[in-house]
């Protein structure tokens, strides 16, 4: 999938490089998208703050998630029931990650960092969020949603 500065998400088949389907979302631009681990949901981050889930094979909206200003990734967890965002919050020294429950769209937890990160990942079980401010590696739990290393 590609985002773009239209507010449109193209998927593509990658077998023969070509277009399957458009997907117009929003009339800003599209900072960040990330399918779900089944492939059925693709999250999107226009520029104007809220968070689209949408169904691939339809284009149809699932849900629509307040995000704020600033969504620099997403990251669904494997069980894709939620979904994880990291921004920035008035610069690009503060990030805050947040968590989402899919179904319901209520924010499950948020954590303020005050560093900027170059890298946000989870290792495979997705309890631990990994972070790479300045050259060195930040682990945080997420079932305790604190630093851990």
């Amino acid at each position: 999938a590609s985002g773009f500065e239209n507010g449109k998400i193209v998927l593509w088949d990658l077998n023969n490089y070509t277009q399957i389907k458009t997907i117009p979302v929003r009339s800003s631009s599209v900072e960040s998208l990330r399918f779900s681990s089944d492939g059925k949901l693709l999250a999107c981050a226009p520029k104007d703050g809220n968070i689209l889930i949408l169904n691939v094979e339809s284009g149809a909206l699932v849900k629509s998630l307040i995000g704020g200003e600033g969504l620099t990734s997403l990251k669904f967890k494997q069980n894709n029931l939620n979904l994880v965002a990291s921004s920035y919050k008035n610069s690009f020294d503060s990030n805050l990650f947040t968590v989402w429950d899919i179904n319901t769209g209520a924010v499950v937890n948020d954590l303020q960092v005050n560093i900027s990160n170059k890298l946000l990942s989870f290792n495979s079980d997705f309890n631990l969020l990994v972070s790479d401010p300045n050259d060195s590696l930040n682990f945080y739990s997420v079932e305790l949603w604190k630093y851990v290393l």
